[in-house]
């Protein structure tokens, strides 16, 4: 079989991929493709399928569900959970994520928010004058991930949902190596860890009580329970099951207000459609608000202004191109911020005009080729770039051209 990307699937692996590099721009992307080794693929293409996820070991995990007959949701949902342990910082069954899936046989595209929520006693000034100093389980959201997994998997999996977490609880049980985005997590963060014993239990040695540093070895035995748990009982052992009262009492543990009624009653939301816009003669299909669709678009919009071309970054060129991209992607970032919460707000003409080529052109003439300090794009009522904190995207092509693309995050 030839290379996918040559003809029926290339805009979705344009948004697969692309998204990589707007969301997940500074991490490595470990690519597991699903042909053997003896085989080498052919102008940058893969024969057949590949997993994309930004640790190595969970790449290989995902591949190894294609191998099975698995759909590229199984590959995915075995993935992440691989993800959740190798680089516990970005992602987790604690936090929320958004599918974008495409199934090549139908030609139809859906979008899965399984983004976190606010407990139902949530009020505007719950966090009281000084948010800094309001207690860390305020902020804690009703956890989405796990809802949105088992939707995506009963529409698309094709493997048992058992199946999926057997890789990942032996990974949790026999351990594995601390990388180095986790080891720079766990020593960002080692006074919390130091005085948490049950983060400690986790993220120090055994013997000393010191935090673990790179490439020591890790392990994760309550999580390895919770997920085999999960496994058997499905994600209700999560949300109204064995699990349920635990998950309370630590949240409430940590002051935060989460009750059982917010868990029993969190519902992913599926969206038969995906953002659809072109640019020049890709056609490109991405989650819309509040999810990043519409800035990918304004920021694509922006670029295709200038014409670039594999020459504006291999020759003296390079530095401009690069200017004008990380301005484009300042200028996109004021942008997102006018994106709210769609069941509270009318979005509509906010993403119209963000998806418009008339604010992309007003915006790359603000953009000063000459000018290296970024203080300009702030008179657009910007409080600057938030430092990152933190999330995961993942990316499966299958066989047939089916993909999925996959961002989740557990914020700070």
């Amino acid at each position: 079989m030839g290379c996918l990307t040559c003809k029926r699937c290339f805009a979705i692996i344009v948004i697969v991929l692309i998204l990589i590099v707007i969301i997940t721009i500074t991490k490595i992307v470990k690519i597991s493709p699903i042909q053997s080794v003896s085989l080498q693929p052919s102008d940058k293409c893969y024969n057949k399928a590949a997993v994309a996820a930004d640790a190595g070991t969970c790449s290989e995990i995902g591949r190894d569900m294609l191998k099975r007959n698995g759909s590229v949701v199984d590959a995915a949902i075995a993935s992440l959970l691989c993800v959740s342990l190798v680089n516990a910082q970005s992602m987790g069954i604690g936090g929320g994520g958004v599918f974008t899936i495409y199934n090549a046989p139908s030609g139809k595209v859906e979008t899965i928010n399984a983004r976190e929520t606010a407990p139902m006693s949530a009020s505007e000034n719950m966090f009281g004058k000084y948010p800094k100093n309001a207690k860390p389980g305020l902020f804690i959201g009703t956890p989405g991930l796990l809802r949105g997994y088992e939707l995506a998997h009963k529409r698309h999996g094709r493997l048992q949902w058992k199946e999926l977490f057997e890789p990942s609880i032996k990974l949790a049980l026999d351990g594995f190596q601390v990388g180095r985005a986790l080891a720079l997590a766990i020593n960002e963060t080692s006074g919390t860890i130091l005085n948490n014993a049950a983060l400690c239990e986790v993220f120090c040695g055994s013997h000393n009580k010191s935090i673990l540093k790179e490439n020591d070895t890790i392990r994760f035995l309550q999580l390895a329970h919770t997920y085999k748990k999960i496994a058997e009982e499905g994600p209700d052992a999560f949300y109204d099951g064995s699990l349920t009262q635990d998950i309370l009492d630590d949240i409430k543990a940590a002051g935060g207000i989460i009750t059982r009624e917010d868990l029993k009653g969190y519902k992913p939301v599926l969206n038969e459609y995906a953002l659809n816009f072109t640019v020049g003669k890709y056609i490109f299909l991405a989650p819309d608000a509040p999810f990043g669709g519409p800035v990918l678009a304004l920021i694509l919009n922006i670029l295709k202004g200038y014409n670039i071309s594999s020459s504006s970054v291999s020759t003296t060129e390079k530095t401009l191109t690069y200017h004008r991209m990380i301005e484009a992607f300042h200028f996109a970032d004021v942008q997102k911020r006018k994106l709210g919460d769609p069941d509270y707000e009318n979005l509509t003409e906010i993403v119209k005009r963000m998806t418009s080529e008339s604010l992309a052109d007003n915006i790359r003439s603000k953009i000063k080729d000459d000018l290296k300090q970024s203080s300009y794009y702030e008179q657009e009522d910007s409080d600057g770039v938030p430092d990152d904190h933190g999330t995961s995207h993942l990316s499966v092509l299958a066989e047939d051209g089916s993909a999925v693309a996959v961002t989740s995050s557990i914020n700070t």
